[in-house]
């Protein structure tokens, strides 16, 4: 299969300094990791909570542990998980364990390097309040992926895999993006109303043209049959003069 060609291909970053780092992700691409993040949790608190139930049970000679207990002991597992996931996961591979199995990575938005303990401390912070409005922003579409990726809090999220060749400033990326995000915008309500008036004036003028080739037709049509009948009465004539004057010859 072809490769891209050099101009569609992602390229990477290139900061102040030399640094390059891979394209960066897009809101689709990290809202999934964000999704990867959160189920991951889930699954690594199960066996914390299984073994806090297990050990309640042994102390208390058999006595299980309530539901709210046990739903509150899995969110705060879960809790913890996060944590280490997301914070120091983050600050020790470069990403947390989603993000690593999709390819990904965080860096700091102004020099292209590993993110601090405390901006991602905080970035986990922000991320436990926002996220689930910008999971919901991310599905329907709109600007919420910075929220659920953290680059509200400078933390890009990036392609772990740096590509070859030229790469883009930090000016002509923010150039692009501006640019794309500028190509897909959504219409405002004036231009929807524009190219609603721009089809309606097309479907009438569509509605016209139909009209009057319609009309033209018919015309032929009746033109042919007018003819037609001419023509069937002229040789009408021609026999009846035929036999009239055969009538008339001698002999007869």
């Amino acid at each position: 299969m072809a490769g891209k060609s050099p101009s569609t291909a992602p390229q990477a970053t290139v900061y102040p300094g030399g640094r390059r780092v891979g394209p960066p992700a897009s809101g689709g691409r990290g809202g999934n990791a964000v999704l990867l993040d959160f189920v991951l949790s889930l699954v690594m608190a199960v066996p914390t909570t299984l073994t806090g139930v297990v050990a309640y049970a042994a102390v208390t000679g058999g006595s299980p542990l309530g539901t709210g207990t046990a739903v509150a002991l899995l969110w705060g597992s879960a809790l913890w998980c996060s944590f280490l996931n997301q914070v120091l996961f983050g600050r020790w591979f470069g990403g947390s364990l989603g993000k690593l199995l999709l390819g990904l990575g965080v860096i700091r938005a102004e020099d292209g390097g590993r993110p601090s303990f405390w901006r991602l401390l905080r970035r986990w912070l922000a991320g436990l309040l926002l996220v689930p409005l910008a999971l919901l922003a991310v599905v329907l579409d709109l600007d919420g992926a910075d929220v659920a990726t953290g680059g509200v809090l400078g933390i890009d999220v990036v392609h772990r895999r740096v590509p070859e060749g030229p790469a883009l400033t930090l000016a002509a990326r923010a150039a692009l993006q501006e640019e794309k995000g500028e190509r897909d915008r959504p219409p405002s309500q004036a231009e929807r109303k524009a190219r609603q008036r721009e089809k309606r004036e097309w479907r009438a003028e569509q509605a016209r043209a139909r009209e009057e080739r319609e009309a033209r037709e018919e015309e032929a049509l009746e033109r042919y049959a007018r003819q037609a009948r001419e023509q069937r009465a002229r040789e009408w004539r021609e026999r009846q003069d035929r036999e009239r004057e055969a009538r008339r010859r001698p002999g007869r």
